[in-house]
């Protein structure tokens, strides 16, 4: 079951643009939605920072770098 909040969701729609990032939408928008951060702040009225990945990290990972 897709997440109801992905036609409002910010970030599913940058997901979707690039293939890159598809294996995020197929992780939590097209299924396992209950796991995604995103949707559990929207889902009890918090604000949801625009930046905010599915996983509850604020950026994606980058190449090469370790932190």
């Amino acid at each position: 079951m897709a997440c109801p909040q992905a036609p409002r969701c910010t970030l599913h729609s940058q997901l979707s643009t690039s293939h890159a990032l598809t294996v995020w939408q197929t992780l939590f928008c097209d299924s396992g939605f209950d796991r995604c951060v995103r949707y559990r702040l929207g889902a009890i009225g918090a604000v949801v920072p625009a930046d905010l990945l599915p996983d509850g990290r604020t950026h994606l990972p980058q190449k090469g770098k370790r932190g």
